[in-house]
């Protein structure tokens, strides 16, 4: 609850409110009415009361909540759901988290609130041209999550994600080579064993989600 009182500071009026944080502590915020002390008593009265209807307690320091970026409540999501899911499960995540989603919607600077579907659409649109159908697959599992999760706290009234269209999968067909083959191709090409390693781990990714 916000408790207040209209008081004078350098000859005009401001609205002095009070009120306690989640952690029990007291606070007091001094907000400016604009107006000067000479003949505006009653309208200052009036702003006082206005003010104090509006006024939303701040969240604490590292409190989710909907006015938050939606990059940085994907943070701090994280770190929730860090002992409710596995090891590499969180891992995954984060990675994704940290490299991809994180750093384009910190660029919009969108808010947990202000996020709709097409802006979510927009990032797949953008991504598929850089990564396969898949990895925006991920990605949607990850964005899907942490809206399930703000809509179940009552931060947002609804699951966004689940209005967004989520690309097909990949029908990828392996072409398995020799190892002749594959060691003359590494030559005229320059491919290195890092790029085999990487065609690897897209067949294994591929035929664990199919």
């Amino acid at each position: 609850m916000v408790s207040g009182t209209l008081a004078l500071k350098n000859g005009y009026y401001y609205a002095v409110l009070s009120y306690q944080d989640a952690a029990g502590k007291r606070h007091q915020k001094w907000v400016s009415t604009g107006l000067p002390q000479k003949g505006n008593k009653r309208r200052a009265e009036q702003e006082f009361i206005l003010i104090r209807s509006e006024f939303e307690i701040p969240p604490a320091a590292g409190e989710l909540n909907s006015n938050m970026l939606f990059a940085d409540y994907l943070d701090q999501w994280l770190e929730v759901v860090r002992a409710r899911i596995k090891p590499a499960t969180f891992g995954s995540y984060q990675g994704m988290v940290k490299s991809t989603i994180g750093p384009y919607f910190r660029k919009k600077e969108l808010t947990l609130k202000e996020l709709e579907a097409r802006h979510i659409q927009q990032f797949y649109t953008e991504k598929l041209k850089t990564v396969t159908p898949n990895s925006v697959i991920h990605y949607h599992a990850v964005i899907y999550q942490a809206l399930k999760y703000a809509m179940k706290t009552d931060m947002v009234p609804q699951n966004v994600a689940m209005k967004v269209d989520r690309p097909r999968k990949n029908s990828f067909q392996p072409t398995f080579l020799e190892c002749r083959s594959c060691s003359r191709l590494s030559r005229e090409r320059g491919w290195s064993f890092r790029f085999w390693l990487l065609r690897f781990m897209d067949y294994a990714v591929a035929r664990c989600s199919g």
